[in-house]
């Protein structure tokens, strides 16, 4: 009789929704989540004019061309590319490493969600230098 009583009490305590998001402040050593892991995969939102910059038109074709870069990072909570993640995969000659690493801070994107929560997700994308 006790441990029913047990039992129903545990399971009428107020409890935390299990779907609830953490605070921000709680993600920065989260692990990044794949794009095929996320619900909504982050997306380009806002960059700069400034050369080179995310190309959303070649993310689907193979990389080809001569003229192809591509670089993988991880995009935050806030859609801020992280500076300490980058990693060149391709490169072509004409592009230096310092041009990424100086344009980075200025590409936006739309935060990934994954189950109605904003998360970290390790992005690869093509770039424009062009």
């Amino acid at each position: 009789m006790v441990l029913s009583l047990l039992v129903v009490a545990a399971f009428q305590w107020p409890a935390v929704p299990v779907d609830s998001c953490p605070p921000a402040s709680a993600t920065p050593n989260a692990p990044a989540w794949f794009d095929f892991q996320v619900d909504r995969p982050a997306r380009v939102a806002k960059t700069a004019a400034t050369l080179p910059r995310p190309d959303a038109s070649r993310a689907e074709r193979p990389p080809y061309s001569a003229d192809f870069a591509l670089v993988q990072f991880v995009v935050d909570t806030a859609g801020v590319p992280s500076e300490r993640s980058l990693k060149i995969l391709m490169r072509p000659s004409g592009l230096s490493v310092d041009a990424m690493k100086a344009a980075l801070p200025r590409w936006r994107y739309t935060p990934a969600v994954a189950r109605g929560c904003k998360v970290l997700q390790l992005v690869q994308t093509p770039l424009k230098w062009k």
